[in-house]
């Protein structure tokens, strides 16, 4: 378990030893509520990642193309990353074995697109990718892993 974690660095030096017994690794990422603010700021990417590869994935099966042959160059190219590759197998395999549900991940970019605001950013990635998570809860995969995302374009 990797740790992001913030807060005066003294503080976070008296738990290292709790960290090191818990964890793998600890990232301190500044003062308080750095750690929390990096995870907002990752699954933000995440969602808007997945919410693409559905898209993309839609976009792949209906041209025609071998799905598995054209994912796996996705894969081994520039779009590739471990989460492309992760999520991308369970949408070509239609596994949603819950990892991260869908709900959650449109209430983390609800989250994230506040925030962002408040900070004075206009996301224009995160009201679309919402919309697809959501469009996939009321289709009924509250409880389904997030590349199950893709099932309401198919």
């Amino acid at each position: 378990m990797r740790f992001l974690v913030g807060g005066e660095a003294a503080s976070v030096a008296k738990a290292q030893s709790v960290f090191d017994v818990l964890g793998s690794e600890t990232i301190y990422l500044g003062p308080s509520g750095s750690g929390s603010m990096l995870k907002l700021i990752n699954n933000f990417l995440c969602g808007v990642q997945v919410a693409a590869l559905a898209e993309a994935m839609v976009a792949i099966e209906r041209s025609g193309l071998d799905v598995e042959a054209a994912f796996r160059l996705i894969g081994t190219g520039a779009p590739g990353s471990p989460l492309v590759n992760a999520v991308g197998d369970r949408m070509i395999q239609r596994v949603y074995t819950p990892q991260f549900l869908i709900p959650l991940m449109a209430k983390d970019l609800g989250y994230a697109e506040r925030t962002m605001k408040e900070m004075g950013i206009e996301s224009r990635m995160a009201a679309p990718a919402i919309s697809h998570f959501h469009t996939a809860a009321r289709q009924g995969h509250q409880e389904d892993d997030i590349a199950a995302v893709v099932e309401h374009l198919r």
